[in-house]
């Protein structure tokens, strides 16, 4: 039955975004390598670093709720495309007990 569904279709966008987190983390790990080897002074470069982390933080937050917003539609979608699918046998049904 799954392979009916074509699962590398539905894989590929996830793939592609879990690749940009990664190449991201990755950017984000070099940047706090830098940070911490040109400590200009006691605290400094720790702040740049945690504010840089921050906003990380918040820029990540906001693709996962982007991710799960889409996520949720195409739910709601699948649930309202099987609830339509389920009133037209409903309505075949009574037709043909009618018959």
């Amino acid at each position: 039955m799954l392979s009916q569904e074509k699962p590398n279709d539905a894989l590929t966008p996830e793939q592609t975004a879990l690749n940009y987190l990664m190449r991201s983390e990755a950017y984000f790990r070099k940047i706090q390598v830098a940070f911490g080897n040109n400590a200009g002074g006691p605290g400094g470069a720790a702040t740049g670093a945690q504010e840089l982390e921050n906003l990380f933080e918040l820029e990540l937050d906001k693709l996962k709720n982007q991710y799960e917003t889409q996520q949720q539609r195409n739910s709601m979608q699948a649930e309202n495309q099987a609830d339509e699918a389920l009133q037209k046998l409903k309505e075949l049904a009574q037709r043909h007990s009618n018959n």
